[in-house]
């Protein structure tokens, strides 16, 4: 019974949480750690030149710093909550921003090279290194059908 489970959507932190974890970068620190805020001497925030910044962590996405004034960009792009209200359901939305944003990313181009990196190291291979990508995405090795496509595509 327990061998199928429905597809789902997987929300914006869970996206970036899940290209993390497949890079090897993902931070399970104490959540406890304090985000790099300015020296309380250097602030001059007012009104009209509010307080924003974006601080990129490799920890999970919950820990991300929320500023009501600033949304967090990548969670922009796939649909995160708004800082400003309390949402009991999120909106799901496909766009052409999304697709871009996975192409020409430069914390997705940071990832992909740090998971071929952690793919090179395991395996001098290209066919182990294809397996070995097959397990840390999916944590399981291929199916025969999905190793009769990797056999189609990988010819010496």
């Amino acid at each position: 019974m327990l061998s199928h489970f429905n597809r789902q959507r997987l929300d914006a932190e869970s996206i970036r949480d899940a290209l993390l974890a497949v890079s090897g970068a993902l931070d399970c620190s104490s959540a406890s750690a304090p985000h790099p805020f300015p020296k309380e001497p250097t602030w001059d925030f007012t009104q009209h030149k509010p307080f924003n910044a974006v601080y990129d962590t490799q920890r999970r996405s919950v820990y991300l710093m929320t500023q009501r004034i600033q949304r967090q960009p990548y969670l922009t792009v796939f649909d995160g909550p708004d800082p400003n209200a309390s949402t009991a359901e999120r909106t799901a939305t496909t766009t052409p921003i999304q697709a871009l944003f996975m192409m020409n990313s430069e914390f997705l181009h940071e990832q992909a090279d740090r998971l071929a990196g952690r793919l090179a190291e395991s395996a001098p291979d290209m066919r182990q290194q294809v397996d070995r990508a097959h397990e840390i995405a999916f944590g399981r090795p291929p199916a025969a059908d999905e190793e009769r496509r990797r056999k189609n595509i990988c010819r010496p």
